[in-house]
């Protein structure tokens, strides 16, 4: 292996971590909503783990709100059984809206 091939294969490899890095930090919660939150969810779908980003559309219709709503309205209780892990999802007209909390002032409050 040589000098180059080796510059070479170290810089993929950083730049592989910089962009897993990138996708870890996109998923902090931050007391505002991002529809990266839930990247990483599967759902169990006709016996197969699907990612949720092909079964719904994950909007941010408020600062501190997600919608998920389902491409097939069947597999509803499919994604709110995936998602239990996140506060208090809540299911109704076809579509599961999470609130997230505001982040506590650094300090805390005087």
């Amino acid at each position: 292996m040589t000098i180059d091939s080796s510059l070479k294969d170290a810089g993929h490899k950083m730049e592989a971590a910089v962009s897993h890095l990138k996708e870890d930090l996109a998923g902090i919660r931050t007391g505002r909503a991002s529809a990266s939150v839930l990247n990483r969810v599967t759902v169990e779908y006709y016996g197969t783990p699907v990612p949720l980003n092909q079964l719904a559309s994950i909007t941010v219709p408020e600062p501190r709100l997600l919608a998920v709503t389902p491409f097939d309205k069947s597999a509803l209780g499919s994604i709110e059984k995936a998602i239990q892990s996140h506060p208090a999802p809540q299911a109704k007209l076809g579509q599961i809206r999470e609130m997230f909390a505001r982040m506590a002032a650094a300090g805390g409050a005087k």
